[in-house]
């Protein structure tokens, strides 16, 4: 079983059995490799990763594995050192079956895989 399902699932046992418990000190598995790596993968593996955010940065341009891990490193040098920030949102309107429209926001790729490292810290918790 590897680390980030172990520390996952340590995790829930926790919460489930002491109900008071609060968690302190958890920023630094963000920024932690495997688990940016990890969520990167979730994040490529989605149809959506197809659509580039206000960056232009799509699946297209992870191909290679040198890209990933350049991708990684840089965004865990900026959480890591306190200059990450989300980008805005590109805004996309998808036609509704009543002939309306809804908007559809669509986030960077780098933000997206922010998203999904804290989805798997705060999940089991």
């Amino acid at each position: 079983m590897d680390d980030i399902r172990k520390t996952q699932e340590s995790f829930a046992r926790k919460a489930q059995m002491q109900l008071e418990h609060r968690f302190g000190d958890l920023y630094h598995l963000i920024y932690r490799e495997d688990w940016l790596r990890n969520a990167l993968e979730k994040v490529l593996s989605n149809p959506g990763s197809r659509t580039a955010g206000v960056d232009k940065i799509s699946r297209r341009d992870l191909k290679e594995e040198e890209q990933k891990t350049a991708f990684v490193q840089a965004l865990r040098a900026e959480l890591k050192g306190g200059t990450y920030y989300p980008q805005p949102v590109k805004r996309r309107w998808i036609p509704k079956a009543n002939g309306k429209q809804r908007p559809l926001g669509i986030p960077t790729l780098k933000d997206r895989v922010v998203q999904m490292a804290l989805k798997m810290l705060l999940e089991p918790i």
